[in-house]
């Protein structure tokens, strides 16, 4: 399968930068989700090549065990374990595996790929099944609008809450990196109830799911095109708003207490369920993505909605302002050293001590450029959003 093969595709590069000390050791444990392939799947490539023990999950037994084997070919060793967020049952025996086999977690990664097209319909699903949408580009159907919010919020919420007695909350602190999207911004919601409870301070899990259960009963009595929902992709901007939200709550929750939440977009990435279209690779989405969840204990923040390169709180991008440029450099450092990692023979062959050189070099890099990180909207902007923001525009007028 072109999958399969692009998997397969060796990496050769070299990389060299300064060379802080890192934190993770073998025994920091990850796990990824939906990570089988795409996104998911580069990043569990690249945080085990990083020393991370990374457990696989998917809801595939078959091809989560492919995906393993493609791994250990290259010398990379990680655990496989079927999971499937939308069934409770199964999210119950993965954890109960869990505390049985390894007891303590640090790393909690909900993968995500980019729009996938069936025919002539555009559909937006994450690999582990954790976001979908039925919509075509130019539609907005709510037909399935149950199934989307059980999926893309439910889920992940049901498998984080079943997960939270697990991480470790050491000084290293602990983490969540949910793959989210821009859909999901407040500012998509021009309900001054909802927009104002959201950007509220003192914003409840019970609202959030208050706001989901109006939102479908809205769809059932048809009356959700006039109260003020999300005019693009309606059902799973609302499960993202959802998903972002709940985020914001358990960061805050938890603020102090060892374990940092937050949220990431990638963007419009190039993966086999886009036909290989998109901004960027799965393996530099994946870099990204790596780095975020590997930043050093004191430069962690929480609560933080992370956009392509740069960070985003609650807010668009400020037109006029863009520092994706600025960062673009240092995200093709990030992919070199990942790389390397991925499948170099060069790399694997290098003395231990050298291989922690290396990868705290590409560390580096990229805490250089998040460092800057404040709870402010700054530049960027993305193909995929750009294609929504003029949708948008002919709308309106």
């Amino acid at each position: 399968m072109e999958q399969q093969d692009h998997r397969r595709r060796p990496h050769h590069h070299k990389n060299s930068s300064p060379q802080p000390p890192r934190w993770w050791t073998k025994e920091t444990v990850a796990i990824v989700t939906g990570a089988n392939k795409g996104i998911g799947f580069s990043l569990v490539r690249k945080l085990a090549c990083l020393g991370v023990t990374v457990i696989l999950t998917c809801r595939n037994v078959e091809r989560g065990t492919e995906a393993v084997k493609v791994l250990r070919e290259e010398g990379i060793h990680v655990r496989f374990r079927r999971l499937d967020i939308l069934d409770p049952s199964s999210i119950e025996s993965f954890v109960a595996w869990f505390g049985h086999s390894l007891g303590a977690l640090d790393i909690l990664v909900s993968s995500s790929s980019s729009p996938l097209r069936y025919g002539n319909m555009l559909s937006k699903m994450r690999v582990n099944n954790a976001a979908v949408s039925f919509n075509e580009v130019n539609g907005n159907s709510v037909d399935r609008a149950e199934t989307v919010i059980n999926t893309n919020y439910r889920g992940t919420k049901r498998l984080t809450q079943a997960l939270l007695p697990f991480f470790r909350r050491s000084s290293t602190v602990s983490r969540i990196l949910n793959i989210s999207s821009r859909l999901g911004h407040v500012n998509k919601v021009k309900n001054p109830k909802f927009t104002a409870l959201l950007r509220g301070e003192s914003l409840l899990e019970s609202e959030v799911d208050a706001m989901v259960t109006s939102f479908l009963s809205d769809v059932k009595e048809g009356t959700w095109r006039v109260k003020g929902w999300p005019e693009v992709w309606t059902d799973y901007a609302v499960s993202k708003l959802a998903l972002n939200s709940y985020s914001k709550i358990l960061a805050k929750r938890n603020a102090g207490f060892g374990l940092s939440v937050n949220c990431y977009c990638p963007g419009f990435t190039q993966t086999s369920m886009t036909g290989g279209v998109g901004k960027r690779t799965a393996d530099e989405a994946a870099a990204t993505t790596a780095m975020l969840v590997l930043l050093p204990p004191e430069e962690l923040p929480t609560g933080v909605f992370f956009a392509g390169c740069d960070p985003v709180i609650n807010s668009r991008e400020r037109p006029g302002v863009n520092s994706t440029d600025r960062l673009r450099g240092r995200e093709k450092s990030i992919n070199i050293l990942c790389r390397v990692m991925a499948g170099s023979f060069a790399y694997r062959s290098l003395a231990p001590k050298t291989k922690n050189l290396v990868v705290a070099g590409g560390l580096s890099a990229f805490v250089l450029g998040v460092y800057f990180y404040t709870m402010r909207a700054v530049g960027g902007t993305d193909e995929l959003q750009s294609a929504i923001d003029k949708f948008e525009e002919q709308r309106n007028k």
